[in-house]
């Protein structure tokens, strides 16, 4: 799509930094295409919390391209707002573009690819029951729970697990001859497993769960 008419109030100087390339993002390549509607469900359907997180940021797609960027999400808005049965919600050009600006900025930290995906887990009643109306509110209620109860705890998780692999790198950077045989040899031992029980037993519950913490603690 050319952004000519779009970069001649632009200084001369930065209009090449403003040309987005479509290729680079599979979302926005694929909302802004007019022939692979059936490609992008297909893309939406297959997202998860942690494929989403690989695309680009709203605010970078803001910077490279503003028109193309608010046309992508006005595009996915709409698909959205036509798998709902209701009188009350925003229809017009006007009134999407008003949700549409308002998410990029407010969640200008979000990907695209974010987006698509909070909106399939909206169609899918992943965020409770739509009733009587849809407004801005509404949907900005969707996109903080995404945020809350998916996209944080899968960030936080990631996180965790890259410092513990940093400390682990860290400490066997350290060892010794020595030490690293020890760990080798550690690592060919069979734990010890706690004997089988019924589940049931609260005894057994007590010592499997001690088991277990004692084994994570040892890592």
């Amino acid at each position: 799509m050319s952004t000519k008419s779009n970069n001649h109030q632009l200084p001369q100087t930065i209009k090449q930094d403003l040309t987005i390339s479509t290729g680079n993002n599979k979302a926005i390549h694929l909302i802004l295409s007019e022939e692979n509607k059936f490609e992008l469900l297909e893309y939406q359907t297959d997202l998860t919390v942690g494929k989403a997180l690989t695309g680009v940021s709203i605010a970078k797609l803001k910077k490279e391209n503003k028109t193309e960027l608010m046309k992508a999400i006005h595009i996915a808005l709409q698909m959205l707002f036509s798998t709902f049965r209701i009188k009350n919600k925003p229809e017009t050009d006007f009134e999407i573009m008003q949700v549409v600006m308002l998410i990029a900025k407010k969640y200008y930290y979000l990907r695209l690819d974010e987006l698509l995906y909070c909106f399939r887990r909206v169609q899918e009643g992943a965020y409770g029951k739509v009733y009587g109306a849809i407004d801005n509110q509404t949907i900005c209620d969707w996109i903080d729970k995404y945020d809350v109860e998916e996209r944080t705890p899968f960030v936080s998780h990631q996180q965790i697990d890259a410092h513990g692999r940093r400390k682990k790198d860290r400490d066997l950077s350290r060892a010794s001859p020595d030490e690293m045989k020890a760990l080798y040899k550690k690592m060919q031992e069979k734990p010890n497993t706690p004997p089988p029980k019924n589940d049931k037993d609260a005894e057994y519950r007590a010592f499997k769960a001690k088991y277990l913490m004692d084994k994570i603690l040892k890592k």
